[in-house]
């Protein structure tokens, strides 16, 4: 009997299971990683590139369509845990989508996420809550490369007019901290527009949050990017070049621009 089971299964799977359509795909972030070793072989360490040299060099490696216009995901009933790196359904104990930084094709990394499910041991009403509240999935100020990519890229509500009426509303910042040097920066920018900036390591480890925002990142790394990126980046520089103390005339060809990422 087993027999004519599992033969009744292999014939079933035979008809409905579909070959793959690319049965041998090529991993954009290999290929980005071997092109890019191979053109820079021939340059010594400590040797100057010239940025057009460069950016001739990495013609054709990176996607050439941009990424949709992010939105706003709104969610109700979350578990705030802090440290965990993102929000979970509080009927469920699952990880709410978009509530987690991510990089690569596919969403394949999630490098601050430490868990993707809890257990609900506790009903909501038993915990701390928030009536509203908008959600940065990572917002850790302790590096300038990272802050003006994969921060700024959840900033675009509070940046760009029109986005979003958020006034007085808090704002959770998880891997925020004070001592941070770019930590001053990130709270400026949030209260310019009435919000209240929140570390998490200051409030409750475990907390209800009643109604949650969060925003779609306008950029990820080695996935993409999009308009709203460039505009966000543009409001940020505007701000920041009229808010400090400079006497800016000219820019000296001699000087050096050092790029991060």
């Amino acid at each position: 009997m087993n027999d004519i089971l599992r033969e009744s299964s292999q014939l079933a799977v035979a008809a409905w299971v579909e070959p793959p359509f690319e049965p041998h795909p090529i991993d954009p972030v290999l290929r980005w990683q071997q092109y890019l070793d191979s053109e820079l072989d021939d340059i010594e360490v400590g040797h100057a590139v010239h940025l057009r040299t460069l950016i001739a060099r990495l013609n054709g490696l990176f996607p050439e369509s941009l990424n949709d216009v992010p939105t706003l995901l709104e969610y109700h009933n979350v578990i705030h845990i802090n440290g965990a790196g993102a929000l979970f359904d509080g009927q469920t104990g699952l990880a709410i989508p978009g509530s987690m930084l991510t990089r690569f094709p596919r969403h394949r990394q999630t490098p601050y996420t430490q868990t993707h499910w809890v257990e609900l041991t506790r009903p909501l009403e038993s915990l701390h809550a928030i009536e509203e509240v908008l959600w940065i999935p990572h917002a850790a100020c302790d590096m300038f490369g990272h802050w003006m990519t994969e921060i700024l890229a959840y900033l675009w509500p509070v940046l760009l007019e029109g986005a979003t009426d958020l006034t007085g509303w808090p704002v959770l910042l998880p891997q925020c901290d004070s001592s941070q040097p770019l930590a001053g920066t990130l709270f400026k920018v949030l209260r310019r527009r009435n919000l209240s900036p929140l570390l998490s390591i200051d409030c409750p480890r475990v907390m209800h949050l009643r109604r949650v925002k969060i925003p779609e990142p306008s950029m990820r790394l080695h996935a993409g990017t999009s308009p709203t990126h460039f505009r966000s980046a543009e409001v940020l520089g505007n701000w920041l070049m009229s808010s400090a103390d400079l006497h800016i005339t000219a820019l000296d060809c001699r000087r050096r621009i050092f790029l991060s990422r």
